[in-house]
């Protein structure tokens, strides 16, 4: 990697530190000292800064562009902040530096099988998650199974344990399950097996996936009436549109119902019946059936109704 030296800003850093302006300064993960500060790839990491120091450090690096003539890139810079930060210093510190947080997983193994959770692939939602230790699922019955794993996820989110589509085609269903952003205990997953026989599971077994969300947790307020919407009180699929016949009239956008398909004594007649893919070169001719007239739908090629 080629690392270009910054002079000017180790000096003014050196220079704010000694007047006791703000404290502690690191830089990248060997700890340089300050008149080691480089400017390139090498990331410039504060730490034990105040959010009153922050605004200082802001105010410095604005100086340090002007007087350097080099422009920092805060859409490229990342703020990184300990697990035990609390989230009224971070969001004040966000938003006087204008730059991203870096998420962090953090991931304690108490089981020497024990796996990371990992990402398959760029656009991968989860994090791949296996089991430790062998284990069996009964058929038609469910279990409890070990990861070896306690996690820390960031705040404002939480941890849902999703199935993995292989998992499924073994007939394994994943019980959902919600880790809290407080739970430090070990993950486990309830996994079910649907079929007849018992299924192995090998140790460090991917099964499941780790899925981060990002939640809203609003204030309860009790109220006495809602906000009116269009929908209201209907729900259980109101919002399928359904078309069918009644004892009286026959609907023409009907898909089957009683009325129109019931070979019953007592289905009513209608004179006419509309299929639920209708398609003039693809009917046939009528035929009386109990006195309905029943209109039939030649099939498309390769498809059986």
């Amino acid at each position: 990697m080629f690392v270009i030296c910054a002079p000017d800003l180790s000096t003014m850093l050196t220079a704010m530190e000694t007047s006791n302006e703000f404290q502690g300064v690191w830089i990248a993960m060997s700890w340089p000292p300050i008149s080691h500060l480089f400017f390139a790839d090498d990331n410039l990491i504060f730490f034990k800064a105040k959010v009153q120091d922050s605004s200082k450090i802001r105010d410095f690096l604005k100086k340090y562009e002007i007087t350097s003539g080099q422009l920092i890139n805060f859409e490229k810079s990342a703020l990184s902040f300990s697990p035990n930060a609390s989230t009224v210093p971070i969001e004040a510190i966000k938003m006087i530096f204008t730059t991203p947080v870096v998420q962090e997983l953090l991931v304690r193994r108490i089981s020497s099988l024990a796996q990371l959770p990992i990402r398959r692939t760029p656009g991968a939602a989860g994090y791949d998650i296996s089991i430790a230790y062998a284990q069996d699922i009964p058929a038609k019955g469910r279990s409890l199974l070990s990861t070896g794993i306690c996690i820390q996820i960031p705040q404002n989110t939480y941890a849902r344990i999703a199935p993995r589509s292989s998992t499924a085609l073994q007939g394994i269903i994943i019980m959902g399950g919600v880790i809290d952003s407080d739970y430090r205990g070990e993950v486990k997953i309830m996994a079910f097996n649907t079929t007849n026989n018992d299924i192995f599971l090998n140790k460090q077994e991917y099964i499941a996936q780790l899925i981060i969300e990002y939640i809203a947790t609003p204030t309860v307020r009790e109220v006495e009436v809602l906000n009116s919407t269009p929908r209201g009180v209907s729900g259980f699929g109101s919002t399928t549109t359904r078309h069918g016949c009644s004892h009286i009239k026959a609907d023409p956008k009907c898909t089957g119902c009683h009325y129109c398909c019931s070979d019953e004594e007592y289905a009513a007649e209608y004179p006419e019946y509309v299929a639920a893919r209708p398609q003039p070169e693809e009917l046939l001719v009528s035929q009386n059936f109990k006195g309905k007239e029943v209109m039939k739908i030649k099939p498309f090629p390769n498809e059986n109704y």
